[in-house]
């Protein structure tokens, strides 16, 4: 019985050991990846799972460690809240020196068929052409107009929309396609605003300058919306 279980200890022993070995070259590998990274993006659909990447000079693809789960027309928003939508997803493939293997993901920005876009796609801002909301991901733009900057065509459309439905239709946005966490503090300022509780014109003001951190047409919506509150 003694010499069995002996044996059975170096057994379990040399597995330990070598599992242990196998883990530090796996996160050897990894550190490496990471320090050629140039940024950080959130994968939203995997509980907005946090990932090192590499982002391309055009910004048309992001590289991923080899693990990292990534799946067709999943989204990403990134540090910089860019958000796009991958399209393709390579083979794993080697860095040259075998140092670690890694991901490509191909991406486009993304195109949100909800929130304030929707909303606001059909409502036409006062004395303009064609508004065109390309999406909350990327710009708009309009035509025969004399606005000449997307703060003040949302300003025009935010006239055409109740603020409380508007702000319903932002937030939905900025849930489900930002990095929502770095809004809390405007988000919960908002949402007490609306439920009839007092706020400091100062406190709108700094969510006014926060805000601007946030890219492309949904940003521009926080921005105006906050604007119209400042003044009231």
């Amino acid at each position: 019985m003694y010499i069995v279980k002996k044996s059975h200890n170096i057994d379990m022993d040399i597995f330990g050991k070598t599992k242990l070995k196998f883990n530090e070259i796996v996160d050897k590998n990894r550190r490496t990846f990471d320090s050629k990274c140039n940024i950080r993006v959130k994968l939203l659909m995997h509980n907005r799972q946090l990932d090192n990447a590499i982002r391309s000079d055009d910004g048309k693809s992001y590289t991923f460690y080899h693990k990292a789960p990534l799946r067709m027309h999943e989204l990403l928003v990134d540090e910089n809240n860019r958000l796009v939508e991958i399209v393709e997803v390579s083979n794993v493939l080697s860095d040259e020196n075998e140092l670690f293997e890694y991901k490509i993901a191909n991406v486009i920005p993304y195109v949100n068929p909800t929130g304030i876009v929707s909303l606001s796609a059909n409502l036409k801002a006062t004395e303009t052409g064609n508004i065109i909301i390309q999406s909350s991901g990327g710009d708009v733009s309009i035509s025969n107009s004399t606005f000449n900057n997307s703060t003040q065509i949302v300003l025009s459309i935010l006239q055409n929309v109740d603020l409380k439905s508007a702000w319903n239709a932002i937030k939905q946005d900025l849930y489900q396609l930002y990095d929502y966490e770095r809004y809390a503090d405007i988000v919960d300022a908002i949402d007490r605003h609306f439920k009839g509780e007092e706020i400091k014109k100062e406190r709108f003001e700094k969510c006014l300058e926060k805000a601007k951190g946030i890219a492309s047409v949904l940003g521009a919506f926080v921005g105006a919306l906050l604007s119209e509150l400042v003044k009231k």
